[in-house]
């Protein structure tokens, strides 16, 4: 329990290793725009409950369409919880902690865990068996990370990942988090496991009361888009952020990271709240969601670290690079493979 509650970071263990940007502009761009946040985090609810009201009030034919919308939108407020994660919401932390946990408590997320379970050891120990990435899901699921696959062994994870998801995901995801939080604070747990609870017993006592139309909505709205995370978040998008990525001889070390520029539609399906702008968030954490582009271009305006980034530019080089397979006499290993190396050689 004592080691739960120590100070962690997120600052990069090699940090002296990480291309350096003048000071000035990184404070600049790491100024906190609370606005922006809230905002964000407003218009991704505000769209779920138009989504619902549109179906129940129209048409249940809609769906289809509601469910990919919602789906986007739960990964944009898991991408609001990354924020809140990095105390990148709001300047003043308990404001952080509240503004973070209550916009994800009814995806069954939370800000205090992901942080402390999941998260800063992936940014300060990347790539080494000590980023919390390694256990929980590259070693858990080694053949979904294998890179280069082909088109239809990664269709199939993904179906794979999608049948998986009531009990990896909703039922397996709940019981893990009220555990693991119950070990890392007590106070927080309970608060976020009687949320839980509520929302359970709100569920049954509207069918209760006004019929099965209360249980309909919740699963189809709130329980069913979550597949969405499971496959684009959980998967799909942690592929695409760390594998299939040759290891230049000049990048420096927690590199083996891609930063993906597409079109904003392809952003807003797969990308919410520019995650894309990855390599760009590893290296300088402080820098909130809506400045990463800026920085993306300070750091592109230097050839020297340009070449130190790797950036995949459309979604047909993102598929190539990890479907096809490689001249390995003429690119160095995947960061999948320059990872247990890393890993193997800080532990002997």
């Amino acid at each position: 329990m004592a080691d739960a509650h120590r100070h962690i970071d997120d600052t990069y263990a090699r940090q002296d290793e990480i291309p350096w940007v003048e000071p000035r502009i990184i404070r600049e761009l790491s100024r906190l725009k609370p606005w922006r946040s809230l905002f964000a985090i407003g218009v991704d609810w505000l769209i779920v409950l138009l989504c619902i009201l549109v179906c129940v009030n129209i048409s249940y034919w809609l769906y289809p369409l509601a469910f990919v919308i919602i789906g986007t939108r739960y990964h944009g407020l898991e991408a609001m919880m990354h924020e809140a994660t990095h105390f990148r919401l709001h300047p003043n932390r308990k404001l952080n902690e509240l503004i973070g946990e209550l916009s994800v408590w009814p995806i069954g997320l939370s800000v205090y865990l992901y942080r402390h379970a999941r998260h800063f050891s992936h940014h300060k120990h990347i790539g080494t068996i000590r980023d919390a990435h390694v256990p929980q899901s590259y070693r858990k699921y080694p053949d979904r990370f294998d890179i280069p696959m082909s088109p239809w062994r990664l269709l199939r994870h993904c179906v794979v990942v999608a049948l998986k998801f009531p009990g990896e995901v909703w039922f397996g995801q709940g019981y893990r988090s009220a555990i693991l939080l119950w070990r890392l604070s007590r106070k927080k747990a309970i608060l976020w496991i009687g949320f839980q609870l509520s929302m359970i017993l709100f569920v049954v006592v509207g069918t209760l009361l006004w019929g099965l139309s209360v249980l309909w909505i919740y699963l189809l709205f709130f329980v069913l888009p979550l597949m969405w995370l499971a496959v684009i978040s959980r998967y799909l998008r942690l592929l695409t952020e760390h594998f299939g990525i040759p290891v230049a001889q000049e990048a420096v070390a927690g590199a083996g990271t891609r930063t993906v520029l597409v079109s904003w539609p392809v952003r807003v399906l797969l990308w919410p709240h520019k995650l894309n702008y990855h390599i760009e968030h590893h290296w300088y954490p402080s820098v909130p969601f809506y400045h990463l582009p800026a920085l993306h271009w300070v750091l592109c305006d230097s050839d020297d670290i340009r070449k130190q980034m790797h950036i995949t530019h459309g979604l047909k080089n993102l598929f190539r690079e990890l479907t096809r397979a490689r001249n390995t006499s003429a690119m160095q290993r995947d960061y999948s493979q320059n990872m247990w190396l890393t890993s193997t050689t800080k532990n002997h």
